[in-house]
């Protein structure tokens, strides 16, 4: 099913009075969710961040998750997490360049979101949950197209990943676990981001950050650009992110301009 439609399916599915019944017999049980008394007003909650304010929200979101993970009733709080996270899996699935129109990549993202809320890391998972579980879901989607191309295809693959990171602004300690890249691939993508003219700097930045999945942290470390001293490794830090997001950029540019997005 395309995500695009899922909205209403969701809707009409989390009002029934069946589901309404379901979640009356939590929430009686769940303080946090006494202030909640309907579905509805729930989802409104998740939608609307400036209602409840960002920290009320992640807590909920922590909530929700624990929920799926531990409820005997999981699928409730599966569709309540769809429907609230539909906006931003719908942004993902846009960024993507395929002429495949049968729904197919919208389940399979849809599925793998599913996937990584049953198994996100809540209580060793830092920041925010909603960036946390939105990062995670991208690059596992992004994998698997990303196996899905030849080795003549990696333009096009970059072009996801570009285009991707356009939509999000996301915490950059949040490492995904999953399938890393091989060596002859990041040996390919090294000569991608070379043919987009960035400097040898920058190329090894999103190698190690984005592909390599090492926080910029690890990568001051690695390349001895860590004092010790946290706010001058926090001033290097935010320059390092600084310095990758324009690098994202130039590396779009270069591959919307060397094959259109269709």
């Amino acid at each position: 099913m395309r995500l695009a439609d899922m909205r209403d399916q969701l809707r009409t599915q989390l009002t029934s009075d069946a589901a309404q019944r379901r979640y009356a017999t939590h929430r009686y049980a769940i303080p946090a969710l006494h202030r909640y008394p309907t579905i509805a007003s729930l989802i409104s909650a998740l939608e609307d961040r400036a209602s409840i304010g960002h920290k009320n929200q992640d807590r909920l979101l922590r909530l929700l998750v624990i929920q799926v993970q531990r409820s005997s009733d999981a699928p409730l709080w599966q569709q309540i997490m769809l429907h609230g996270f539909l906006p931003g899996l719908i942004r993902v699935r846009a960024s993507t360049v395929s002429r495949e129109e049968s729904g197919e990549l919208d389940s399979l993202l849809w599925t793998l979101f599913l996937e990584v809320v049953h198994t996100y890391p809540i209580y060793r998972r830092q920041g925010s949950v909603a960036a946390g579980i939105l990062l995670d879901t991208r690059k596992r989607f992004f994998c698997v197209l990303k196996k899905r191309c030849t080795a003549n295809e990696y333009t096009e693959a970059f072009l996801l990943y570009a285009e991707g990171f356009g939509e999000f602004r996301l915490a950059d300690h949040m490492v995904v676990d999953g399938p890393r890249w091989t060596t002859d691939e990041l040996a390919s993508a090294r000569r991608v981001l070379r043919r987009a003219q960035l400097s040898p700097a920058d190329v090894d930045l999103l190698v190690e950050t984005d592909l390599g999945a090492c926080t910029v942290r690890q990568f001051m470390q690695e390349r001895d650009l860590a004092t010790g001293d946290e706010s001058t490794d926090t001033r290097m830090q935010h320059r390092l992110w600084q310095r990758r997001r324009r690098a994202r950029g130039r590396l779009h540019d270069f591959l919307r301009k060397a094959r259109p997005v269709r």
